[in-house]
């Protein structure tokens, strides 16, 4: 039997306009989205390198709404969701939307 690897962290603080969580192939198993604004936030993720995504423009490959001021856990499966190009992640004010939100979002990934 395969021994799994434990997940490595990575913390976004003050996460908005698009990031870089990973460069090249890999395995989401998680994030944590604590949104500290007084608005609803949409966390946009997209397989692909920074330069290749337009906020706004480029179509996420997942998006999750997080309500105003209160911390959440999304959902993926046990053996979490392939990446192949990478994982970029942006923190919009409306779905699919253009415009980042301000700082006070923080954004915690656990990847493979």
């Amino acid at each position: 039997m395969e021994q799994i690897a434990p997940a490595e962290h990575i913390a976004l603080r003050d996460v908005g306009a698009k990031a870089t969580v990973l460069i090249g192939e890999g395995t989401l198993m998680g994030i944590t989205g604590v949104n500290g604004l007084a608005a609803i936030s949409f966390i946009q993720v997209f397989d692909a390198l920074i330069a290749n995504v337009t906020l706004g423009t480029t179509n996420p490959d997942y998006e999750f709404p997080v309500p105003a001021s209160v911390g959440t856990v999304l959902p993926f499966s046990a053996s979490g969701v392939k990446f192949r190009t990478g994982i970029v992640v942006g923190v919009t004010t409306a779905e699919k939307g253009n415009t980042a939100v301000a700082a006070g979002f923080q954004a915690f990934f656990f990847v493979q």
